[in-house]
């Protein structure tokens, strides 16, 4: 497991990159995060590391990897499913990064033995990470995929994913009668040989 700190120097941070926000028409990373005040800064601090400096369409959700694959609230996921279709044909992304945070309150409240036990909380944000990149992998199989769980000093750790257990899990409802998605596509391929 590698660790990413927002204050330390080391070489394995990436230069800050940033496009020009006025020309830019794609993105290189569609990255899910929780919605926890303490962390939204740092999360911006760890993508900035990482190399992808305004370069990232973000989706932010209670629970990051929890809050898409969980089913008490099934339209959590299905919206970021939703949000990463409409977001790749308007923007290009190839890569999905998902930053989990260690004290997440939406893993508490869902499982409340995780309540002052890092240890097993840091499995149980294993596991969903896990469950997130096989339900992307099903819905996004070209996509690169990329997972970290920050502690509350905004530092990272890369999460590791078996990237052989793959099941055939479809986060979505299809609606043959939205052709929205494939307009936007279709839009985007046209401005492009203009």
């Amino acid at each position: 497991m590698g660790c990413v700190s927002c204050n330390d120097k080391s070489d394995t941070i990436k230069p800050m990159i940033t496009q020009d926000q006025k020309t830019a028409k794609s993105a290189k990373v569609f990255l899910i995060s929780c919605m926890d005040f303490r962390l939204l800064d740092d999360i911006v601090h760890a993508m900035n590391d990482l190399g992808y400096n305004n370069n990232y369409d973000q989706f932010i959700v209670a629970g990051s990897s929890l809050g898409v694959c969980q089913d008490k609230f099934p339209h959590w996921g299905k919206t970021c499913i939703e949000h990463m279709e409409i977001g790749s044909k308007l923007h290009d992304f190839k890569k999905i990064i998902v930053i989990d945070h260690e004290d997440c309150g939406a893993f508490k409240k869902f499982f409340p033995e995780l309540i002052d036990n890092v240890e097993l909380e840091r499995q149980y944000h294993a596991k969903f990470i896990q469950q997130l990149y096989e339900i992307l992998f099903t819905n996004f199989p070209n996509m690169e995929f990329e997972s970290y769980l920050m502690n509350l000093d905004g530092k990272i750790t890369t999460v590791p994913i078996d990237k052989t257990k793959i099941k055939k899990v479809v986060h979505k409802v299809p609606n043959e009668n939205d052709k929205f998605l494939s307009k936007i596509g279709n839009e985007k391929k046209r401005k492009n040989t203009v």
